[in-house]
């Protein structure tokens, strides 16, 4: 396709090297802003937290895929419209930048593996050899540990490579907080609290390992006062968890 239209514009005399790299940086930046803005409904969506977690994996696979495929048309374009002198270039960047990417490239595909496996999430007490710790982050390249309560360390996939992962089943560095919710709300008490609970769940400060409790529901006119119990691994976040909860729903 890149071949027939490089033809196509060189025979009506109306293509130059300005069009052509201006057509491949709005290319380029057509599919950044497409992958930041999956990025932001990714974290708006209100869905099963195992669904989310698994989208979570997927797009940057999607992106990486879309990204090579970039590449290669960038590529074609140039060698069908003869520019050699940017190729040329492209062809030193990726010869320095091949020993960097692939370092990149391998931590990449040892985290979703990792991660795809559940071996590491947000909010488990883990061991590996001698790191001890809770997960607060986890990332494309690696992940954060919180070994204390000061010391937070980042852990590149590739440092845990053939290494055994102990998760401990109970987090005792978690603690519970009491979240005092207003909502206004037509529907029945029976239909909001399931989309309660699974937005609290969703949001990225509660630990997935412990399901929120609703410990008090009270009726007011249009209004439920509502009483609920999240656990996360610090106290700064409970702030943050209802503002998240309040954008999903109409405050009182």
């Amino acid at each position: 396709m890149s071949r027939f239209w490089s033809e196509y514009v060189l025979k009506k005399g109306s293509f130059n090297a300005y069009n052509m790299y201006i057509t491949i940086l709005l290319a380029a930046l057509g599919i950044f802003l497409m992958f930041r803005m999956f990025a932001f409904l990714h974290k708006s969506l209100i869905v099963p937290k195992r669904i989310k977690i698994y989208l979570g994996y997927l797009l940057p696979v999607i992106e990486f895929f879309v990204w090579m495929g970039f590449l290669i048309w960038a590529v074609r374009f140039l060698y069908t419209a003869y520019d050699f002198v940017s190729l040329i270039i492209i062809s030193v960047l990726v010869a320095l930048m091949a020993a960097p990417a692939w370092f990149l490239f391998r931590d990449f595909i040892y985290g979703l593996i990792i991660r795809f496996q559940q071996k590491i999430e947000i909010g488990s007490a883990i061991e590996i050899e001698n790191i001890k710790g809770i997960v607060i982050r986890t990332g494309l390249l690696g992940f954060d540990v919180k070994t204390n309560e000061v010391n937070i360390d980042n852990i590149p996939y590739n440092k845990i490579i053939g290494k055994i992962i102990t998760r401990h089943g109970t987090n005792i560095n978690l603690d519970s907080h009491l979240i005092k919710l207003c909502i206004k709300s037509s529907v029945d008490i029976n239909e909001l609290i399931p989309k309660l609970k699974t937005t609290l769940i969703n949001a990225p400060w509660v630990v997935s390992s412990h399901e929120p409790i609703i410990k008090k529901v009270e009726k007011q006119a249009e209004s439920f006062l509502i009483d609920v119990v999240v656990y996360t691994i610090d106290e700064t976040h409970v702030q943050k968890i209802r503002d998240y909860v309040m954008k999903r729903f109409y405050g009182c």
